[in-house]
């Protein structure tokens, strides 16, 4: 490239065109003149054409300048750099696809992109995926129901089994192991929960209406509970040898051991015993062998017989001596017997006693009504 600069003189300026002569003597062979440019300014630059040769040609992109049209090229490369936009110019590059869709957009505030993909990851409108994994165009991002992670700090992990909301409410499905840590103010510690605060307490509520469990709710009960339908309060059955249901123990300065209201149902089945000494068993004897009106299940009686006149033999299973039996004569008027007699305890034995009724005027033994009593320690 040969360049010269001249000046053109304001005699020159002020014709509508001049002309510029270029000599070619004291040459030899061919010379070839092409592309002639004239520029103004002091720094030359390559060949371009001006642009109103190019108006209906191609889109060219040269070092000095983009003229616009279509591009017709397979490929347009760039050797430098290619600068879109700047301070002074907003301009932008778009790609599009065959429908005219705009996927790609370049321009001074970057790169946006709704379709392809980056990195493997698949590119959509307002998302990108990879997978099952999906990351929100609102910072959201996912797994399905296996994990997410919210824009607003909720979220889920364990296949949604372990979910927790922005305020940090936790739910957990499933089973949870710790040996350590405070849960509710319990201390974990290996097998047991700890809360030595005088406040602590486990409620139960509402239960079934206005049923509850409570442990340590009050200041005068230390376990309360309360049953409204019909079903046990408490419950408590052992099977091991040597257990025992419950145990009561009340020190000096206790009240009581026991303070119970209401009806009282004590019951002894074969083969127990029962340490509660008091009326065992009550009776109606009519002159026969025949019990009336009993009631009582401190023992249980295995026969009563009327062996003769007046003479009563009762067997048991109290298995001891630490009884008394306690006798009335009854006036029935439909069936009385001797006005004027007693009944007579006679050999009280660890199985059986005797009773015999006896007249008052004479010593005789009679027949006639009689109640008795039971009275002492159960079967032990």
């Amino acid at each position: 490239m040969y360049c010269d600069s001249f000046t053109v003189s304001a005699a020159q300026l002020a014709n509508a065109s001049f002309g510029i002569n270029i000599r070619h003597d004291y040459l030899t062979g061919t010379v070839y003149i092409r592309n002639l440019k004239i520029e103004r300014g002091t720094k030359p630059t390559d060949w371009s054409p001006a642009p109103e040769d190019i108006s209906t040609r191609l889109t060219q992109i040269t070092s000095t300048g983009v003229y616009t049209g279509t591009v017709g090229a397979g490929q347009i490369k760039v050797d430098s750099i290619l600068i879109v936009g700047g301070s002074s110019y907003d301009g932008s590059i778009s790609v599009r696809d065959a429908s005219n869709n705009v996927k790609v957009t370049l321009n001074r505030s970057g790169i946006t992109a709704v379709g392809g993909t980056i990195g493997g990851w698949s590119i959509a409108s307002n998302q990108i995926s990879k997978n099952s994994v999906i990351l929100s165009s609102d910072g959201t991002i996912s797994n399905g129901t296996k994990w997410k992670l919210a824009n607003d700090g909720s979220g889920y992990v364990a296949n949604s089994n372990i979910s927790w909301t922005a305020a940090g409410a936790v739910t957990i499905t499933g089973t949870i192991n710790a040996t350590s840590g405070i849960i509710g103010g319990f201390s974990i510690s290996g097998n047991k929960l700890t809360n030595k605060a005088a406040d602590s307490a486990l409620i139960f509520n509402s239960l079934s209406g206005a049923s509850y469990v409570s442990i340590n709710e009050s200041t005068y009960t230390l376990l309360a509970m309360r049953a409204d339908s019909a079903r046990t309060a408490i419950s408590i059955q052992t099977y091991a040898s040597g257990a025992k249901g419950i145990t009561i123990i009340a020190n000096a300065g206790s009240t009581s051991a026991i303070e119970s209201f209401g009806p009282h149902l004590f019951g002894q089945r074969s083969g127990e015993k029962w340490n509660a000494p008091g009326v065992l068993f009550s009776a109606l004897v009519k002159r026969s062998s025949t019990l009336y009106q009993q009631w009582g299940n401190g023992l249980t009686v295995t026969s009563f017989q009327r062996t003769g006149t007046g003479y009563f033999v009762c067997k048991h299973n109290l298995g001891h001596t630490q009884y008394i039996v306690v006798t009335s004569p009854y006036w029935d008027h439909s069936s009385n017997g001797h006005s004027n007699s007693y009944v007579r305890v006679e050999y009280i034995n660890p199985y059986d006693f005797v009773l015999r009724v006896v007249n008052a005027d004479n010593g005789s033994q009679v027949d006639t009504n009689f109640t008795f009593a039971v009275i002492g320690r159960n079967k032990w």
